[in-house]
């Protein structure tokens, strides 16, 4: 006894038929608008809290004396790929 199974058919519902009605009316739900709020709020803070964080790390291994050690010096190196990456991908994201 052979068992077959319709997967464009599941439990009364015809995918074929809804996926073909949605891209010929071409209506995707957009999310809420609190969403947007949301996720730009959240980009905004990491933004601002990368940029400053990292120059102030830029700034203080230039500025005090003591801190230029090899150490030091990676991370400012570390701090230099982060910004770049922050001001490149993330106002695009």
């Amino acid at each position: 006894m052979e068992m077959r199974l319709d997967y464009t058919n599941v439990s009364g519902i015809n995918l074929s038929d809804a996926w073909r009605n949605r891209s010929i009316n071409g209506e995707i739900p957009s999310p809420p608008l609190y969403m947007y709020a949301y996720v730009t709020l959240m980009c905004a803070i990491i933004f601002v809290v990368g940029v400053v964080g990292n120059v102030l790390v830029i700034q203080v291994v230039i500025r005090i004396r003591s801190m230029r050690r090899r150490m030091n010096y990676f991370l400012v190196c570390l701090s230099v790929a982060d910004l770049l990456v922050l001001l490149i991908a993330l106002p695009s994201g």
